[in-house]
């Protein structure tokens, strides 16, 4: 039985949300990437404006990483289940934020 829950708990990983994910973006003018605030060297950085993440360049041809939390950490102790994207990555992590109905 416990052999059975474990392979039905392997099975429905890759339906699971990854804390790191790919994407390609444009190639920089002088190497590296194309970031939303401007090109990015290989190996740098910066703030993702859609998520509490952060995207960082991997080669001159565009592909980056991006970093992220989907959820406040658990010892946050917050009430909701949201995060912002306001403050700094890592740091939005463990900040407890409120919805608003837009």
């Amino acid at each position: 039985m416990k052999f059975t829950v474990i392979v039905m708990g392997l099975m429905l990983i890759p339906f699971g949300k990854s804390l790191v994910h790919y994407m390609k973006l444009e190639p920089g003018a002088d190497g590296g990437c194309k970031g939303t605030s401007g090109d990015l060297k290989v190996g740098e950085s910066e703030k993702d404006p859609l998520v509490c993440g952060s995207i960082h360049c991997t080669n001159d041809a565009g592909d980056a990483f991006v970093h992220y939390c989907q959820i406040p950490v658990p010892f946050a102790l917050c009430p909701g289940r949201g995060v912002t994207t306001e403050i700094e990555f890592p740091d939005c992590c463990w900040i407890c934020t409120t919805y608003k109905n837009c």
